[in-house]
């Protein structure tokens, strides 16, 4: 999973309800619309963003820190867009 050009950010989850279940859904058909490879990592689980089960598998709750790996072509442009996703809608 971890490539050497990988690129990451991290991010604290602000929703009160943390990563829940209606969440994860929209947050991995916001990720499915890229053909870049989008992980998503809290605490030692890492996950396919683009699966909405491995998101909710994460139990990420508000204040948790997650980091988000994209690799792929354009992945500085879909990392910016995951990024401001996020903080509209996390």
């Amino acid at each position: 999973m971890r490539e050497r050009y990988m690129k990451q950010f991290d991010y604290i989850i602000r929703e009160e309800l943390g990563l829940h279940a209606r969440a994860a859904a929209k947050l991995a058909r916001y990720a499915q619309a890229s053909s870049c490879d989008i992980y998503i990592q809290s605490g030692l689980k890492t996950v396919d963003m683009k699966n909405v089960m491995g998101l909710i598998s994460l139990k990420a709750l508000k204040n948790d820190m997650v980091r988000v790996f994209v690799n792929g072509e354009q992945e500085e442009e879909v990392l910016e867009s995951i990024k401001l996703y996020m903080e509209e809608n996390l």
